[in-house]
């Protein structure tokens, strides 16, 4: 978020944040030029996370709230049980330019683990057991497949630039590779 916000920064543009909950709480208020690219880092490094998120209700209400439409670049996990579509429908309506970048951590591309687990969920603090044998892992393997699959059809379907990425890869192969020609238009 930081290096996206500092090329619209010294491109003199208008750069705003909003931390996505159950409602967009956190914000920084849209400024202009390259003095802001210090105050918005030091709020990105104080923005904690927790807490469920509600993308259909915050995108939805962003949306109906903006007073022109512009760049929406939504990074997220797209995790809500809620669902995303109907956010981003919304942005899509008023006419914003959108990207999604879709944030996959390694583990969750490629888990490790297996055996007997206690998994906690970090945003909602639910705990789950489950065996994470051969089997369930195909089954998680075809699960996410399928899921990635739907996120990017439904972002082709509705116009909106869909770009994926695992969080190990670096941050400049990412811009250079997925945004260069968002970064340039």
């Amino acid at each position: 978020a930081g290096a996206l916000a500092f090329v619209g920064l010294v491109n003199l543009e208008r750069v705003g944040v909003g931390v996505v909950r159950d409602r967009v709480g956190e914000g920084w208020s849209p400024s202009r030029g390259r003095k802001q690219f210090f105050p918005l880092l030091n709020f990105l490094g104080n923005v904690r996370p927790g807490g469920p998120t509600g993308l259909n209700g915050s995108l939805s209400a962003y949306a109906r709230r903006a007073s022109e439409p512009g760049l929406a670049i939504v990074i997220s996990d797209l995790l809500d049980p809620a669902g995303y579509e109907a956010g981003l429908r919304a942005l899509r309506e008023r006419r914003f330019d959108i990207h999604v970048i879709h944030l996959l951590s390694p583990q969750e591309t490629n888990p490790l683990f297996g055996g007997d687990l206690r998994l906690v969920d970090a945003e909602t603090g639910e705990v789950r057991e489950l065996s994470f044998d051969g089997e369930a892992h195909r089954s998680y393997r075809q699960r996410l497949h399928a899921f990635l699959e739907r996120a990017e059809e439904f972002c082709r379907a509705n116009e909106i630039n869909y770009h994926q990425l695992v969080t190990d890869m670096p941050l400049e192969a990412f811009v250079l590779k997925e945004l260069k020609g968002m970064l340039l238009a």
